[in-house]
């Protein structure tokens, strides 16, 4: 009787982080005399892990098992936009939560959707987030929301393997920081200016 044996290896994981330059701003634009706290982003249930997320095709979802987001979606969102926002320099500052500063309005989001998504069209990058803009000043409580938007931006992915979809995850969280950052300014401007918004 005789018996063969071998030794399983794993794959090696990999880590990934998305890579792309802070948006620019069109036109110079007025620095606000005004201090801008961002939350880390909540994140839907589905989300709420390392594995980069994919759906296969309709009610088939599943994920790369050694393919993994080296940050918490969570954290890389509200990372980048806190990057992307100081970058910008539209406001006195932009801080974190736990930061001693005290901030006159506070970005808080929800990310709903960070997945490569394929469907008969191709292979996508997916973000979907709400976003909340808060005025902590307004002493009248019916105004202390400025207001609640959601954002959703889909990047094709140019290629194969997970790499790709890193890709285009770049592309469209640099599309959605842009579109956030010109909202965000353009409210607390006019907030801030109501007589010349």
């Amino acid at each position: 009787m005789s018996s063969c044996t071998g030794k399983f290896q794993a794959p090696e994981t990999r880590y990934y982080l998305p890579e792309y330059d802070p948006p620019r701003m069109e036109e110079p634009r007025e620095i606000l005399k005004a201090r801008l706290e961002v939350e880390r982003f909540q994140v839907a249930a589905l989300y709420d892990r390392f594995p980069i997320v994919v759906r296969e095709g309709a009610y088939r979802w599943d994920h790369y098992v050694y393919q993994l987001w080296r940050v918490h979606p969570g954290d890389l969102l509200s990372d980048f936009l806190i990057r992307d926002l100081r970058s910008a320099e539209l406001f006195d500052g932009v801080v974190r939560p736990e930061s001693s500063l005290r901030a006159d309005f506070r970005v808080e989001g929800e990310l709903e959707e960070f997945i490569e998504w394929n469907d008969p069209e191709g292979r996508w990058g997916v973000l979907s987030a709400t976003i909340t803009l808060l005025d902590l000043g307004a002493v009248d409580a019916t105004r202390r929301l400025v207001f609640q938007r959601s954002y959703h931006v889909k990047e094709r992915v140019e290629g194969e393997g997970p790499k790709a979809v890193v890709k285009a995850m770049s592309g469209a969280m640099q599309t959605f920081s842009g579109r956030l950052i010109r909202d965000v300014y353009g409210e607390i401007h006019a907030r801030m200016h109501p007589e010349n918004p």
